[in-house]
């Protein structure tokens, strides 16, 4: 399952998510899990925009963690990770 947020900050030359642009609900990365939690996925893939610009994604990933799912979180790098869970999968883009 894909946890897709809306707002990043780099403003990359080849993104072709303009929307990723404009602020979208500080509720949204959890919003969606909940409602994807019913597909019974292993994996969780967080990406974006920029996930680390959105504060309620790191409870998210604690929360799916605990609960035996295995998450991936997709950043630019140019956020601090020092508060994402260690069990979390990091990979920079």
């Amino acid at each position: 399952m894909f946890v897709r947020t809306s707002v990043c900050d780099s403003r990359c030359k080849w993104c072709r998510h303009a929307a990723r642009l404009q602020p979208g609900r500080a509720d949204a990365p959890r919003r969606g899990a909940r409602n994807g939690a019913g597909f019974d996925c292993p994996l969780v893939e967080i990406t974006g925009g920029e996930p680390l610009l959105q504060a309620d994604v790191f409870p998210l990933m604690t929360e799916l963690c605990d609960a035996g799912q295995t998450v991936l979180l997709e950043t630019s790098g140019a956020h601090d990770v020092s508060e994402v869970d260690r069990r979390v999968h990091i990979s920079w883009t």
